[in-house]
């Protein structure tokens, strides 16, 4: 058994809530759903019944032979903040305030592994998922992204962009090897060397070069 521990800050207001669908709360099962989804996307195979096959020997799945998950997620409020944020930022409209966990709240996550030969690669989905993504309602909007402000692997607060780039690029590749770098005059492209399946997949990721920069 591994474990790995992460601290993050709240960058956008986070719409992650409870049963009742209104009290804020952390939900370890929104966070492991994006690992998921982000495992998938990064995968990017064109046959979808080995991957998910692969893909329920490590988070569980409920066909036959597929047992637990291999992966379990904590999570620890630190230093928690809540406030009433528009979902849809443009319209004055009541109905579309929501409650949400504040920007520059913090949080722990820890990821732990029951088996030791998936560790690295659920740590690196982790990883990977916070850095490309956001959790809970609207994250494709740019709501509930995160930064990493402590880890035993990864402290965003220190890195340059290109730096920050090129671990991005190494990570993807311990998950799946088929990503390299592209660069032009306007931005640099992380770039999948494979095609994926009839599912949401990782082609190229642009990062822009600010003009008068090196």
């Amino acid at each position: 058994m591994k474990t790995e521990e992460i601290t993050l800050k709240v960058i956008t207001p986070m719409f992650m809530l409870g049963a009742d669908n209104k009290t804020p709360e952390l939900r370890p099962s929104e966070f492991k759903g994006m690992m998921r989804f982000w495992w998938r996307a990064i995968k990017a195979s064109d046959d979808i019944n080995k991957m998910r096959k692969e893909e329920a020997e490590i988070f569980g799945g409920s066909g036959e032979n597929e047992g637990k998950s291999k992966v379990k997620i904590t999570l620890k409020p630190t230093q928690i903040a809540y406030n009433e944020y528009r979902v849809l930022p443009h319209s004055d409209t009541k109905f579309f305030k929501s409650n949400s966990i504040r920007e520059n709240s913090t949080f722990k996550i820890s990821l732990t592994t029951y088996d030791d030969n998936y560790f690295e690669t659920a740590k690196n989905v982790l990883l990977i998922s916070i850095l490309l993504g956001g959790f809970g309602k609207r994250s494709r909007r740019g709501f509930g992204s995160c930064q990493i402000i402590n880890s035993q692997q990864l402290n965003c607060e220190n890195l340059s962009e290109s730096q920050l780039i090129n671990e991005i690029l190494e990570k993807l590749n311990k998950i799946s090897n088929t990503y390299s770098i592209q660069q032009n005059n306007n931005n640099i492209q992380i770039k999948n060397n494979q095609k994926g399946g009839n599912y949401p997949w990782i082609s190229r990721k642009y990062y822009p070069i600010e003009k008068g920069t090196n």
